[in-house]
């Protein structure tokens, strides 16, 4: 069984992520790892961006992409600007079979934004 991550009400399959709590704090640009879905329901899945810091003045924008070979990838979704604190949800649907984030922030400072997890949720909206 695989392990799950709450934070805020949100619980997180660490096999369905993108950046878990774990990792260093989000102090600039960063590509994720891919996660092989082979495809989405028809409905669609959600990804969950939760940010516990946030300076004054600093945005973070989370693209999805998605690719059938994983080496070329196309962005299919994307959050809107993140400039607080807060839970996130970013909601696609891909026949592709690669899913990887690029994360893009306008800062480069130290402990800009924490440490960000994405990931995957399932029945999540």
């Amino acid at each position: 069984m695989a392990k799950t991550t709450r934070f805020s009400g949100t619980a997180f399959d660490d096999l369905l992520m993108f950046r878990d709590a774990d990792d260093e704090d989000m102090e600039g640009d960063e590509w994720s790892d891919a996660l092989d879905l082979r495809q989405t329901p028809a409905d669609g899945m959600t990804v969950k961006v939760v940010v516990p810091e946030c300076g004054a003045g600093d945005e973070l924008v989370v693209e999805l992409q998605a690719s059938d070979d994983d080496a070329t990838y196309e962005t299919i979704a994307q959050s809107e600007t993140i400039d607080a604190v807060g839970e996130y949800s970013i909601r696609f649907a891909t026949q592709r079979r690669y899913v990887r984030t690029a994360s893009t922030t306008n800062s480069s400072g130290s402990n800009c934004f924490g440490p960000v997890q994405i990931g995957v949720v399932t029945h999540g909206f």
